[in-house]
């Protein structure tokens, strides 16, 4: 039943972000542990006198060990990150600034501006030598914030599910509801095609605590009788298939798959299912997207069909435009690309683009920044096109295109993922791309005992999302061969 989608979501009408979850999809555990975190009080670096030397930094796609360094060695104070976290990768672009800033707007954007304890922390530790060290990790609050927000995928999707069973049940009696207004014009067309109408009507038979099961991702029994017609021909399809799986292996010589005669139809009771639409795992850059599913219900002519959630974008802007634009506004993006080097695979690299975007608009931009890739790091079709505009145009391109928030605080423009929690997840330590691209470079191809290692050391999501779309010469890559490889000696 589980085929290739026939009805889905008009991606452009939806709007819809594309993001990994952990639902139903084994991502890897943080790789930290949290001793490594001690609680300790964070140091303000606004009020330290040793931190109000003037720096300049410009690094795109930077190691919090390289920034830090190239901060200590400017401002001749030392800086360093906690172990578990010193590949984290920034883009930092601040061409004049003092010491404590530049900290400050570093451990802002790796806590997403949060002022609470769920950040990252400044502290001072004392060296062999007895001098003061500037220690940069993450609070064990933002472990457990962390931890939730890995979920993120799976609420939002779960929230339209709501939206869609509230206009379900009110549309037969009020057209102009406010639930269906609050959709997508394209969930309209369920209530009026005669395809996906039925999963309307599936969705109206349920109840609100089956739909929080739903929610949860879990199968909701349909109830007797319903759909009677559809089951009915489901049934016959079925059974006509397994009728034909067993004339195939009597016709080879191959033991009966019935031996007790093929069944009238199959043991499980119809029933609508909410999952990510990934392929049991197969396919991790694709969990962004929830199935609506009709287990045992023929829901159109001679075949099955299920719809696609995706769930949506915030519809607000995260930069509001200008009221009056004039000239002075206006930066050549394009000019920048060309100045920054940014073509074919580094416009794929958000940190690239902001990187530009910093020295077109000579702005203060700094970002938390992991290896998106795939369909979801693509440039928006915009930014191949589309050389010039606001600061606040381009901003709001990229954000769209990288799935990104971004707020101002003070002179300085903080980036970061929507979905940086499950970004973290499938990310890969860069030494360890560097290492395989340097073996590639040597040898021309990984080696057996190369792809045995690297199956070892990553989870299948992290080949699957970032490795193939970062290396794709360390492949080919399947599922199978990933397990396969993993099991190997």
């Amino acid at each position: 039943m589980h085929n290739s989608p026939m009805f889905k979501v008009n991606k452009a009408v939806m709007g819809a972000i594309f993001v990994m979850s952990t639902v139903g999809v084994h991502l890897p555990a943080v790789a930290q542990s949290t001793a490594n975190y001690q609680a300790h009080t964070a140091v303000n670096v606004l009020s330290d006198t040793k931190l109000q030397a003037k720096v300049s930094i410009n690094a795109g796609s930077a190691s919090l060990t390289e920034i830090l360094k190239d901060l200590s060695m400017q401002a001749h104070v030392s800086l360093v990150a906690a172990e578990p976290d010193r590949e984290q990768r920034m883009t930092i672009c601040l061409p004049k600034t003092s010491l404590a800033v530049a900290m400050l707007n570093i451990s802002d954007a790796l806590s997403h501006n949060n002022p609470g304890p769920e950040r990252w922390l400044w502290e001072t530790r004392l060296n062999k030598v007895g001098a003061s060290t500037y220690l940069l990790s993450r609070s064990r609050q933002f472990l457990a914030y962390e931890a939730k927000e890995r979920d993120y995928p799976r609420k939002q999707a779960a929230m339209l599910l709501h939206k869609v069973y509230a206009a379900a049940t009110e549309v037969l009696t009020n057209r102009d509801s406010l639930a269906l207004k609050s959709l997508p014009s394209i969930y309209i067309n369920w209530f009026t095609s005669p395809e996906t109408s039925i999963f309307c009507d599936a969705l109206r038979s349920l109840n609100a605590g089956q739909i929080e099961q739903l929610a949860d991702f879990a199968a909701v029994p349909l109830q007797n009788g319903l759909f009677a017609e559809e089951v009915a021909a489901y049934n016959v399809d079925w059974r006509e298939q397994r009728l034909q799986q067993q004339a195939n292996a009597l016709q080879n010589g191959l033991p009966d798959p019935f031996p007790a005669g093929v069944p009238a139809a199959p043991d499980a009771a119809p029933s609508i299912e909410f999952k990510v639409d990934d392929y049991n795992g197969e396919l991790p850059d694709r969990v962004s997207m929830f199935g609506l599913w009709l287990n045992g219900v023929q829901t159109v002519k001679g075949g099955s069909l299920h719809l696609t959630f995706e769930p949506l974008k915030d519809s607000v802007l995260p930069l509001r435009l200008p009221k009056a634009v004039d000239s002075a506004t206006v930066i050549d993006i394009g000019q920048a690309f060309v100045h920054a080097g940014v073509t074919g695979r580094n416009l794929r690299d958000c940190g690239k683009v902001l990187q530009a975007l910093a020295l077109a608009s000579g702005r203060n931009i700094v970002l938390e920044q992991f290896y998106k890739c795939g369909y979801r790091c693509s440039p928006h079709p915009e930014l191949t096109s589309v050389t010039y505009g606001t600061f606040e145009d381009v901003c709001n391109l990229i954000c769209d295109s990288w799935d990104l928030q971004v707020v101002k605080k003070g002179d300085t423009y903080l980036f970061w993922s929507k979905t940086w929690a499950l970004d973290r997840a499938a990310d890969i330590p860069g030494h360890m791309i560097a290492k395989w691209r340097k073996q590639i470079e040597t040898n021309q191809r990984l080696s057996l005992q190369e792809r045995v290692e690297i199956s070892k050391s990553l989870s299948w999501p992290q080949i699957a999302v970032t490795l193939r779309s970062w290396l794709p010469e360390s492949g080919p890559w399947s599922f199978r061969g990933y397990l396969a490889l993993k099991q190997m000696q």
